[in-house]
């Protein structure tokens, strides 16, 4: 369908900046971009009539890693560069609560668990993280306690990761690891409040307009869309796994998530986040009788052996 005249003159007219998806780091871009230049128009596109993708469809985790991931890290990066990980991660969450407020996000400082079974994997990871404890909270702590000792409502909760017999008990896990630092968000309610910040500050939002392909010009850069070109001084791909079809060479694969909700018994888990199989599979509860279990992108990957 031809674009009309109101369409072309106004709502589509060229943009100082583009920000080309609007996940959580879309969004974000778009609002940081615009309060820094307020006189400019900032235009956010996304293909969906929502903010989808992982931004929606993930299990809304305020977390900075288990310690069978920080295990796996540190053997492969090194000391340095898993501290450094870990920080941005912390930093990112505080970063977060800065720019839309703890409850608008309704971030719940939960606590959460890496939960490890009988099986020989576990058992070996079990005994790989047990004897790696000291050198993962020498890595981890001091992090997390200078990224958010001032905003978490513990103050400092204390050391990154702990072994936790009782709750080992409490679900028949073989060994469980307390993530005393970690938390909750909620991901509606962080894409709404995300929303009205945009809207409110004059961020001009496109949705259901897909981005067919993406070249540069002598005064900027022309997007071919669903909705005819769109001209922009620069443009920002914000779009992570799809960045590949908008960027020649680019070797960015993206691999499915599962995620499924299951009814529980009352009382079955204690409140809070809960790690399996270096991460890959999750789960966290929803209310007293559901819990939203996900992950296995390494189902979809050939990964090496540990």
């Amino acid at each position: 369908m031809p674009t009309g005249y109101w369409e072309t003159e106004h709502l589509l007219r060229p943009a100082d900046f583009t920000v080309v998806g609007a996940g959580i780091v879309g969004m974000s871009t778009a609002l940081h971009l615009k309060r820094k230049r307020p006189e400019a128009l900032v235009r956010l596109v996304e293909r969906s009539p929502l903010s989808s993708g992982g931004t929606t469809r993930n299990a809304g985790f305020a977390c900075f890693g288990s310690a069978g991931e920080w295990l796996d890290d540190l053997e492969t990066l090194g000391v340095e560069e898993l501290r450094c990980l870990i920080g941005m991660r912390a930093e990112g969450l505080a970063e977060l609560m800065g720019l839309l407020g703890p409850d608008a996000i309704g971030l719940q400082w939960t606590g959460g668990w890496e939960l490890l079974g009988s099986g020989e994997d576990d058992v070996q990871l079990g005994e790989r993280i047990r004897s790696a404890l000291d050198a993962l909270q020498h890595t981890a702590t001091p992090v997390l306690r200078q990224a958010l000792g001032s905003v978490h409502p513990l103050g400092d909760p204390g050391s990154a990761v702990t072994i936790d017999p009782v709750m080992a008990r409490r679900v028949n896990a073989e060994l469980a690891i307390a993530l005393p630092w970690e938390g909750m968000l909620h991901p509606g309610r962080m894409v709404s409040a995300f929303h009205r910040e945009l809207d409110a500050i004059g961020v001009h939002r496109l949705h259901g307009v897909q981005v067919e392909t993406l070249e540069e010009e002598m005064a900027g850069w022309v997007l071919d869309t669903s909705v005819g070109p769109l001209r922009s001084g620069t443009v920002g791909l914000c779009t992570n796994g799809l960045a590949a079809q908008l960027i020649d060479g680019l070797d960015v694969q993206s691999v499915p998530n599962r995620v499924l909700v299951l009814r529980v018994p009352s009382g079955v888990l204690p409140t809070g986040t809960y790690h399996l199989d270096r991460g890959y599979l999750y789960m966290r509860t929803l209310d007293d009788h559901h819990v939203l279990f996900g992950g296995g992108r390494h189902w979809g990957i050939k990964l090496p052996l540990p």
